[in-house]
């Protein structure tokens, strides 16, 4: 009987941890994002955004980016720069460390994660983080391949360009 309740006991604290929204996340709130600075986050609140899953549906495209950067005052460019990352953070596990190595990677959404080999990619995520120092800890090929799949999945978000 002990030996079955310890055994319940520990699969569901397993599963719990395994569906844990924190080790699960993929939509970020603003305020955690060190990528932005305090300005940012201020101005972004104004469209209102509060976090990465509406920011990157509010930037989506050059059009809607224009827009967002009349409104508040915030360059284009930065602005598709957001867009990017916030697409690129759709993909569970990828947080703002691996979004912005996968942008200096040149991975700049998930429509280009989709059309990555794993293994390149990860050489390429060497490269960029021997020089940028980003991440502490690099994923695995398995990883990668899982998160390619993912992105594979996702509807497009991020459209490149500017407006006209």
């Amino acid at each position: 009987m002990i030996l079955r309740r310890t055994f319940l006991a520990l699969l569901v604290m397993g599963l719990s941890l395994a569906w844990s929204p924190t080790s699960h996340a993929s939509h970020y709130p603003l305020d955690s994002l060190t990528f932005l600075t305090e300005a940012e986050i201020s101005a972004l609140k104004k469209i209102p955004v509060r976090g990465t899953k509406d920011g990157g549906i509010a930037l989506a495209n050059p059009k809607q980016r224009k827009g967002v950067a009349n409104k508040i005052g915030l360059p284009e460019e930065r602005l598709s720069e957001l867009a990017s990352l916030f697409d690129l953070m759709r993909v569970q596990g990828a947080g703002p460390k691996m979004a912005r190595l996968f942008r200096i990677a040149e991975v700049t959404s998930c429509v280009s994660l989709a059309k990555e080999d794993p293994v390149a990619l990860l050489d390429k995520l060497r490269a960029a983080n021997y020089s940028h120092n980003i991440a502490s800890k690099l994923p695995d090929a398995q990883i990668l391949t899982n998160w390619i799949k993912q992105a594979s999945a996702l509807p497009p978000q991020y459209i490149i360009g500017k407006s006209p």
